[in-house]
């Protein structure tokens, strides 16, 4: 099928428009706490999708030992992970979580700086196939900033 000269342009940047879109991603803040004596870490994250759009998650690490399960407050994630270093200090952690919709996410975060977090996502579909991999690099914030930042985020 042969297409005009404009319409193919047009059609090019359509297709282009849509890839820089799905690139744009999203952005997060986290606030994390240690809860020792229920042996939980529990993560929140505000998340701003592409579109502006704002929505707080809520995961779940229950600790044993120098492992943990994770879940999430939607029940759309599930996983199992391993902690390296002194407990409740620890430098380093690798996971592995299945999402609601079958992709895999292979997790990697490196804590040895208190003030950054760096993380490496290899996301698979269902059938194994390697969709994406993520290099994060997350900043340290006061639990206030957190609060101000995630009460404007989220428009309360």
């Amino acid at each position: 099928m042969m297409m005009a000269r404009g319409n193919m342009q047009t059609d090019i940047l359509s297709l282009e428009a849509d890839v820089a879109s799905a690139r744009s991603g999203f952005a997060c803040i986290f606030s994390s706490s240690d809860e020792y004596e229920h042996a939980l870490i529990i993560e929140r994250a505000i998340v701003v999708q592409a579109d502006h759009k704002a929505e707080q998650r809520t995961m779940e690490m229950k600790v044993n030992g120098d492992t943990f399960t994770l879940s999430d407050d939607r029940h759309t994630i599930q996983g199992t992970g391993k902690l390296f270093g002194p407990a409740w200090q620890w430098t380093y952690f690798k996971a592995e979580f299945v999402a609601e919709n079958g992709a895999r996410i292979e997790d990697e975060n490196f804590m040895t700086d208190p003030s950054a977090v760096t993380a490496r996502k290899k996301i698979s579909a269902p059938d194994g196939k390697v969709i994406m991999f993520m290099d994060v690099t997350m900043k340290t914030i006061t639990p206030q900033m957190f609060e101000i930042l995630s009460r404007a985020l989220l428009n309360k």
